[in-house]
């Protein structure tokens, strides 16, 4: 874990430098509020993001008299570091939060390819169980500190995309699936969803992996 320099911030009064968007959850079945020490948590201290992410897509057809052959593959291994212009203490001056994204492709979305992508975000909001206006509705903080995203292209279009996306509050009727995860020491959700179908065939070989990120938070002295 790094450490960063301890420093002093009035903020808006509220744990942050700006007043967090307001969520009505109340229709969400799958909702995890965090605590203000864990969104400042977020917010203030989430230094890196490790993704593991990969796809490949191959196809060979020996078929005569035109045999053709393409193989397009990327991943995504790297720690992703919010510094060095976003260190805790100037944060201060992001009046909404940070968001960061990784990306790595292999092929053209003129022609066809492998497209991932690895976001991290400090976006902070606030959760309510009913009308926002309602102070006593107010029932924690909400954020989604990482996302996954894969991409296949042919022709400019992505015909297959499969997101994964770890936050706090989500409907079990917009993903394929939405399961308990804890990452960097938080409990959340990790959401599920694919559009498309992926290539399949007698010639074609196609499939990715992926593990849950792992986060990684200042320290202070």
């Amino acid at each position: 874990m790094p450490t960063a320099t301890p420093f002093t911030a009035l903020g808006r009064g509220n744990g942050f430098p700006f007043c967090p968007t307001k969520v009505d959850v109340s229709t969400f079945d799958n909702v995890r509020e965090l605590t203000l020490a864990e969104a400042m948590k977020i917010f203030w201290n989430l230094y890196s993001g490790t993704p593991t992410l990969s796809y490949s897509w191959t196809y060979t057809s020996p078929t005569p008299p035109n045999p053709e052959s393409y193989s397009y593959s990327a991943s995504l291994n790297s720690e992703v570091v919010l510094t060095p212009d976003k260190y805790p203490h100037d944060r201060v001056c992001y009046v909404s939060g940070i968001s960061l994204n990784e990306s790595e492709s292999d092929g053209t979305e003129e022609d066809r390819g492998v497209f991932l992508r690895f976001q991290l975000s400090t976006f902070i909001r606030r959760l309510y169980n009913g009308v926002t206006t309602d102070e006593d509705n107010f029932i924690g903080y909400g954020a989604f500190p990482a996302r996954y995203w894969t991409e296949l292209y042919g022709s400019f279009v992505p015909f297959y995309i499969k997101m994964i996306s770890y936050g706090t509050h989500f409907k079990s009727s917009d993903w394929d699936s939405v399961s308990p995860v804890t990452i960097g020491g938080i409990d959340l959700f990790k959401a599920e969803r694919e559009i498309g179908t992926e290539p399949s065939g007698t010639d074609i070989v196609a499939g990715g992996t992926e593990s849950d990120p792992t986060l990684d938070f200042y320290t202070y002295p």
